[in-house]
């Protein structure tokens, strides 16, 4: 074989293997972390209480039992519904229905708008509060826990303190 024939048949091949091993962007494309968020989905239990830090009387200084359905996609969107009664042994004074939305991030940030709509003396009121908070996942379980300040009649001063510490089994 000529030396010609032969550095053709070598480019030729250099050609065929630098393609194959080249890095196209149309056809390799960078594969973004995933994150499991189904165990995230369900009926999360724990605690709240509400602190006065206005002016109105805070009716649940105590801890409370409290429930939140938590919903959350494959993107991490985060749906949350949370109902409450407040009532004594007699009778039940009003049922609180709250609607949050939010995000979870990659590093396990956890980012909720809270909406309220209270009755603020006889006035319906909207309130929006924003928590953010971090996911701690163990063995057993995945927690978070929420201290924020919560306005619901800024006319009336009505600031509260609230916590909430929540948990899902896993």
């Amino acid at each position: 074989m000529n030396f010609s024939i032969k550095l053709s048949i070598l480019f030729f091949l250099s050609v065929i293997i630098y393609s194959c091993s080249s890095d196209d962007n149309s056809t390799n494309s960078i594969v973004e972390p995933t994150n499991d968020f189904a165990e995230l989905n369900g009926t999360w239990t724990g605690e709240t209480r509400i602190l006065q830090a206005g002016d109105c009387i805070s009716i649940n200084k105590n801890w409370t039992p409290v429930e939140l359905d938590i919903l959350v996609d494959e993107t991490g969107k985060v749906l949350v519904i949370e109902e409450r009664q407040y009532s004594n042994q007699d009778m039940i004074w009003y049922v609180l229905r709250t609607q949050w939305e939010g995000q979870v991030l990659i590093n396990d940030s956890l980012f909720l708008t809270k909406t309220t709509i209270i009755d603020c003396f006889g006035t319906d009121n909207t309130e929006i509060t924003d928590f953010k908070s971090k996911l701690i996942k163990t063995v057993n379980l995945i927690e978070f826990r929420i201290n924020d300040i919560e306005v619901f009649c800024p006319i009336q001063n009505c600031i509260f303190e609230r916590d909430y510490i929540l948990s899902i089994d896993r």
